[in-house]
């Protein structure tokens, strides 16, 4: 009979051999004896740290604060968070609860009397802003009953709306943005006050929010415009090579402007605003194995009511299959020039479709900057036919709207380190949820535990566009039902 470790192996040992295993294979431990269990105990959050660690729930430097701070949960899925053991415990539920097969989430639909255009939520403070395609945005809760908190009238109508860390932007139909300001610490959830309006020296074309700065891309294709939401300084004008018609996409992120200007990706310097790199992968420029399809189910009609509250199921399982030879030779003499539609950037990681119905897909996208002109090295393409044009990437997931589904595919996982170049497997398979609809999403969000999307409603005869709500937050067990034996498993 084999020795037990605890028993013939110094603590410190112990603990190193503890700290690699997988997150999976800690909960067994608990089971094997009562020495196993009060040593796990005993030693429980530095096991537990190092297994958020290199899970990827945490940074080196992180506390289990910073990642309680850092969640975006409208529900209350982080209240009462005990230490690191229950971090890796939540994260890991939550996780399955994303990324089971199938997926599954809890259905809730809020309507507003007015049909939604965009949709914008704070998870902190748990509500959202809405605009509508009639004129006027609604800032309603997200705890029930989901009253209405506020409205702004003077909102145009399919007003575009951008929000983070309480700015909130919108576009008034001519050459200026408004900027309000959440004050909900001060006044209580949905409050706003008015901090001002810029006065862009053209009138815009697309425009985006990151903290602190709002970035407006100019109608001509020729300027970008940095605007401080803080105190509405103009910071620096960025002038486009050679005008584009059409930008269609902004993205930030805290050292780079990414503008989505077709057959290109353009990426900036945010500080200098230098062009740093221009990005035109076509499927002609990578290899084979670079190339996925994902064929997607066809949308049912007539179209079922959902019912609000009930299980919603992604009962679609898409493969995501290879490019055979012949597909590939097609795909290179078909689709040369690609318009895209939408950049973003999370944690490193860039994600763009093109309306030819291309996802590009690129793991390590500060290494682009370096060579981007092989893009045969760091290109990754999906064909996923009939996007309709939004894209959301949240917590390594992409969703799209596409054939009146709303499709999410896992494409990075957690543990994937964006700083290196660790090599990446595109995912074998997608996710489809039907919309049961005609129109597509005109708006989706996410964040770690719900997912946002507009929807038409018919019950009662007639059609109205409101937010459907799909709910991951896990039920958590109390003490006594919650079990180590269970707490992973």
């Amino acid at each position: 009979m084999a020795a037990d470790p605890l028993l013939v192996l110094p603590p410190e040992l112990a603990l190193q051999i503890l700290f690699h295993l997988p997150l999976s294979s800690l909960p067994p431990l608990y089971r094997l004896s009562k020495n196993w269990h009060a040593f796990l105990d005993a030693h429980s959050e530095r096991i537990y740290a190092s297994a958020a660690l290199r899970e990827g729930f945490s940074g080196a430097s992180d506390d289990v604060g910073d990642v309680v701070g850092r969640g975006r949960s409208v529900s209350e899925w982080w209240d009462g968070v005990k230490g690191w053991r229950d971090i890796c415990k939540r994260k890991t539920m939550l996780q399955r609860a994303w990324d089971g097969d199938p997926p599954i989430a809890l259905n809730r639909l809020i309507r507003l009397g007015r049909d939604v255009w965009r949709i914008k939520v704070d998870a902190a403070q748990k509500f959202m802003m809405t605009s509508s395609e009639h004129g006027g945005l609604t800032i309603t809760s997200l705890r029930p009953p989901h009253r209405p908190l506020a409205f702004l009238p003077f909102v145009r109508p399919y007003a575009h709306v951008e929000y983070d860390e309480g700015f909130l932007v919108f576009d008034r139909g001519d050459a200026s943005n408004e900027v309000w300001r959440s004050v909900a610490d001060e006044r209580g959830p949905g409050a706003f006050e008015r901090v001002g309006r810029v006065v862009n020296p053209s009138l815009p074309r697309a425009y985006r929010v990151k903290y602190p700065h709002l970035a407006v891309a100019a109608n001509s294709g020729a300027e970008i415009y940095i605007w401080d939401v803080r105190t509405l300084d103009l910071i620096r004008t960025i002038a486009v090579p050679e005008p584009v018609k059409g930008i269609t996409y902004v993205e930030l992120t805290p050292t780079h402007l990414l503008i989505c200007a077709p057959p290109s990706i353009l990426v900036f310097s945010l500080s200098t605003g230098a062009l740093l790199a221009r990005l035109s992968p076509t499927t002609s420029s990578v290899p084979p194995s670079s190339l996925r399809m994902l064929p997607l189910p066809r949308p049912q009609h007539p179209a079922v009511p959902i019912v609000s509250g009930a299980p919603a199921s992604f009962e679609e399982r898409c493969p995501i299959i290879d490019y055979g030879p012949y597909m590939h030779a097609h795909a290179m003499s078909g689709i040369g020039w690609l318009d895209w539609n939408a950049v973003h950037v999370e944690d490193g990681r860039l994600v763009a479709i093109a309306r030819e119905g291309w996802m590009l897909v690129v793991p390590h996208f500060e290494h682009v900057l370096k060579r981007p002109e092989n893009p045969e090295e760091w290109a990754y393409f999906i064909e996923c036919r009939a996007v309709d044009g939004m894209l959301c990437l949240e917590n390594g997931r992409a969703i799209v709207d596409a054939h009146g589904n709303l499709v999410m595919l896992p494409l990075f996982p957690s543990s994937l380190d964006s700083r290196t170049t660790a090599p990446y497997q595109l995912p074998d398979h997608a996710f489809a949820l039907r919309q049961d609809g005609e129109e597509p999403a005109s708006s989706i969000q996410a964040c770690d535990d719900g997912l946002f999307a507009t929807y038409i409603d018919e019950e009662g005869g007639g059609a109205e566009k409101v937010v459907r709500w799909l709910d991951f937050a896990p039920v958590l067990l109390d003490e006594e039902e919650d079990r180590e034996m269970r707490e992973l498993e």
